[in-house]
């Protein structure tokens, strides 16, 4: 049965991030009406992810857990008990542009909201008991109750500030290792292009983990020459 550790691997596998100090990221377990909040950071303490999951997932292992990072949200999507590669797969979003601050998570006072903060000026809201997202700072987003493999993921995410970069859903691993497909960058004037994601990532390692090769001023160039719609 896949629960929320099992979804961490199956994340980090192929996921690798910009070298930003997690400053306070302690590793932390926090239960707040029916999710469960996993802050931590990476190995080599460059990141800081937040997960969260809800605790009746093993119900009947159809759900989507989030993992936001320093630089993206990741939408984890559980399908049934079945191998990983068939069953479970993701979709990931990239914000830009990104700042320096570390990803935090914080709880309302009536405990009934979470909100969490990535590098960037985009803020996800989740509810407590459902662990749904339902809502976003400088952005609308929109989900798909369905959880299914033939509707991308189910997470829409469409910026009213700022520039989102979206890579579709994928079976079996992150989509950012999949130089091969194309990823949606989004502005706020509801510009869109497509863009190979090979031109925007990179292999950082053997073992197929991949980060986005560009510091923004570089995208900004790169952009202007593949999508010169685009406002960024």
């Amino acid at each position: 049965m896949k629960f929320l550790a099992t979804s961490l691997v199956f994340l980090f596998s192929s996921y690798a991030f910009a070298a930003i100090p997690p400053q306070d990221c302690k590793e932390e377990i926090v239960r707040v009406g029916l999710t469960q909040i996993h802050q931590l950071s990476n190995r080599e303490q460059t990141n800081c992810y937040i997960t969260t999951s809800n605790m009746n997932n093993y119900v009947d292992l159809k759900y989507r857990d989030y993992l936001v990072s320093n630089d993206s949200l990741l939408v984890f999507v559980s399908l049934d008990d079945g191998p990983e590669d068939t069953s479970s797969g993701a979709k990931e979003f990239y914000f830009f542009p990104r700042n320096q601050r570390t990803s935090t998570f914080s709880i309302s006072e009536d405990e009934r909201e979470i909100t969490i903060k990535g590098r960037y000026n985009f803020d996800f809201i989740f509810d407590t008991e459902s662990s749904h997202l339902i809502g976003m700072t400088n952005a609308k987003v929109e989900v798909d109750p369905k959880i299914s493999a033939e509707n991308n993921g189910g997470v829409f995410i469409t910026p009213t500030q700022g520039l989102v970069y979206e890579l579709p859903f994928k079976l079996g691993g992150a989509p950012s290792a999949d130089f091969r497909k194309t990823g949606v960058f989004k502005d706020s004037y509801q510009h869109e292009c497509r863009v190979q994601i090979g031109k925007i990532f990179k292999f950082t390692n053997s073992e197929g983990e991949t980060a986005v090769k560009y510091t923004d001023e570089q995208l900004k160039k790169v952009l202007a020459k593949l999508c010169p719609l685009i406002k960024y």
